[in-house]
């Protein structure tokens, strides 16, 4: 573990390692206020950031709602250094079900909340942005069935860019006197 805080650490879940803390640490929630500081626990298996405040929920994402992550340090973007993450389907992790109310029920895993993880010292954030893609590699995505399909051969994709070329006489390749014909 990199930089432990001196705060007892969340409940872990069996197997779930911290892989680093930070102190310190404000969560914006889409357009929302501030949640407050806090400590953000980096783990093998979530994202956790508990509040200093007494009594306060403690925020917890697994990485495979994590849909990506950035670094944001440009303050005409968002006020402060932070990293930047899109989250699937946490509503009622992110506060509760009713931030939404003109979505349907059936949408509700579909939201994408967009968390801000701001720290007060914006040097720390390469080092942030490196362990949360170290944690996040640890959960890819899964592969449904049929989307392997995206695999392709060369040659015959250069054969559909020649057809395409070729407009109208795309069905039928060009025989080697076509060829010359065209280079005189």
């Amino acid at each position: 573990p990199r930089e432990m805080a001196h705060e007892d650490p969340p409940q872990l879940s069996e197997g779930e390692e911290i892989q680093h803390v930070q102190a310190g640490v404000t969560v914006f929630v889409d357009d929302r206020p501030a949640s407050g500081r806090g400590t953000l626990y980096v783990t093998t298996q979530n994202l956790r950031w508990k509040p200093e405040a007494t009594g306060g929920d403690v925020l917890s994402l697994h990485w495979r709602s994590v849909l990506m992550h950035a670094v944001s340090r440009d303050p005409n973007t968002f006020p402060h250094p932070c990293i930047y993450c899109q989250v699937h389907g946490c509503q009622e992790q992110l506060g509760g079900g009713a931030m939404n109310d003109d979505d349907d029920e059936g949408d509700e895993d579909e939201k994408v909340n967009e968390v801000r993880f701001a720290v007060e010292d914006a040097d720390g954030l390469s080092v942030l942005f490196t362990v949360f893609s170290e944690c996040q590699a640890l959960h890819p995505d899964d592969v449904e069935q049929d989307e392997g399909d995206f695999m392709y051969n060369v040659e015959e994709v250069e054969e559909g860019a020649l057809a395409a070329a070729m407009g109208d006489n795309a069905l039928t390749m060009p025989s080697a006197g076509d060829v010359d014909a065209l280079t005189r």
